[in-house]
């Protein structure tokens, strides 16, 4: 499945510049807020273990973790 870059964060620049200001000791005007939520409808799936990290197949991580992201705002 072949999806775009930034069709998880489409303002990546602008978040981007945000987060450099961040650690530049400075704020645009607002301070920089982390904030998920489930998408409507989405599966959660659980959050990888220490033991998923170092055992589990690289694909079968990046799949799950790639579904993880896919339902979250």
């Amino acid at each position: 499945m072949q999806h775009s870059p930034l069709e998880l964060k489409p303002d990546l620049a602008e978040a981007n510049r945000r987060w450099e200001a961040f650690y530049a000791g400075e704020i645009i005007d607002r301070p920089v807020v982390c904030v998920t939520a489930p998408r409507p409808g989405s599966a959660r799936l659980p959050a990888p273990t220490y033991h998923d990290r170092v055992h589990l197949d690289l694909d079968v991580l990046v799949d799950r973790e790639l579904s993880r992201a896919q339902a979250t705002h």
